[in-house]
């Protein structure tokens, strides 16, 4: 079945309406191993991790269609999926009912997220690691300064507020990570002195 066709057939039906449809299609779905699975979904976490978010709203939704994307290609025997990004071609009550019904699209779509939140907790563990030794090295904070610039960049002010009640422990070391991320003074001096650390070289 072509997409366009998929598309006619089931957008715009609810979501058991959906999935009575698509266990009476024929040769629907493919398998794939679990192996497999999880390869493709630490690939997939990484190329999302590197999407623009400068647009909050356009991330997420970028991120919902890369995975169903790869669930259409990879799961099901649709054919001539379109690959750009479009509104009109995702539709969550489509992606509830797979999920409800493909034990492996769930598996996939759940181990993409875990990975993203691993990997964004990790920058953070890193974080915590330089901070506990104490003040870092220009280098150090060279380093920081890039792992953290994808991890917080333009995020709201939400849920800049959540990071900042997360890190604002009694711990020193917390302390000093969140001032380094949330305190604008403290990132203009680190910005000085690496500034002035690249003009002596």
């Amino acid at each position: 079945m072509e997409f366009k066709d998929f598309k006619e057939k089931y957008f715009g039906k609810s979501v058991e309406e959906i999935k009575e449809g698509l266990k009476g299609e024929k040769d629907f779905w493919k398998t794939s191993t679990k192996v497999q699975l999880a390869v493709d979904a630490n690939s997939l976490a990484e190329q999302i991790i590197r999407f623009d978010k400068d647009f909050i709203g356009l991330f997420v939704f970028k991120k919902k269609y890369v995975i169903m994307l790869y669930i259409f290609q990879n799961l099901t025997n649709i054919e001539l999926i379109p690959e750009d990004e479009e509104f009109e071609d995702y539709n969550v009550y489509i992606e509830q009912a797979i999920l409800e019904l493909n034990e492996q699209a769930k598996f996939f779509k759940d181990i993409v997220e875990e990975i993203i939140v691993g990997k964004e907790n990790q920058v953070l563990q890193e974080l915590y690691e330089v901070f506990k030794k104490g003040m870092p090295t220009v280098d150090e904070m060279k380093e920081l300064q890039t792992s953290v610039s994808g991890l917080f960049k333009d995020e709201s002010p939400e849920k800049l507020k959540t990071i900042e009640s997360i890190l604002a422990f009694n711990d020193p070391t917390m302390n000093t990570i969140k001032n380094v991320i949330l305190d604008n003074n403290i990132n203009e001096e680190m910005k000085k002195q690496i500034q002035e650390t690249n003009t002596q070289e």
